[in-house]
């Protein structure tokens, strides 16, 4: 946990790739219940890595703009092997100035346990466009809000920020994972 000088308050950041649910949980320090995401928790701390693959598609013929499928898997303590998928629905890629331009900044996303639960919610971009060096790798940063989810990942919420570092040339991404899952009961 990190305090980002919020007066005394708890503020927790949970890093997952633009899309990802990556949430800070701000207001009164709110302590985990347990390291397992049962019944009785009304916090989770959570920590892991995901590895993936972003595939482009080509969606016009005479300007390079592209739909951007992202597929990410990986594991997060307390929720166990993760399946991370989100879409950045319009990319222009715009190589003399070496950048990429989203024309939406927010998207949805949902993680999906190994059980079938699923983590849901959108980002937003903190800026449209993202730097991409020489050799395609980029570095790019979203504040989340987590809208819901199903089986015991039902009535979570919560905002945060969202890192991902990838290559256009590769396709790899790369999330880093830090933070705490809220039930509602726990807002």
């Amino acid at each position: 946990m990190r305090d980002h000088g919020t007066g005394g308050r708890t503020t927790v950041t949970m890093l997952i790739g633009p899309g990802l649910l990556l949430w800070a949980c701000g207001g009164e320090p709110v302590e985990p219940t347990t390291t397992e995401w049962d019944a009785t928790s009304t916090a989770l701390a959570v920590s892991g890595e995901l590895d993936g693959t972003a595939t482009p598609g080509l969606l016009s013929d005479t300007a390079p703009v592209y739909r951007v499928d992202v597929d990410a898997s990986g594991a997060i303590t307390g929720v166990g092997d993760v399946r991370a998928e989100w879409t950045l629905p319009e990319v222009i890629l715009n190589v003399a100035n070496g950048n990429g331009t989203a024309r939406d900044d927010s998207w949805s996303a949902v993680i999906t346990a190994a059980d079938g639960d699923r983590i849901e919610g959108r980002y937003k971009l903190r800026s449209t466009i993202v730097q991409v060096g020489g050799t395609g790798s980029f570095h790019a940063i979203a504040d989340l809000e987590m809208t819901g989810g199903t089986g015991r990942f039902a009535g979570t919420a919560g905002t945060g920020v969202s890192v991902i570092d990838g290559n256009i040339v590769t396709r790899h991404v790369h999330v880093s994972v830090e933070g705490e899952l809220l039930r509602a009961a726990a807002r």
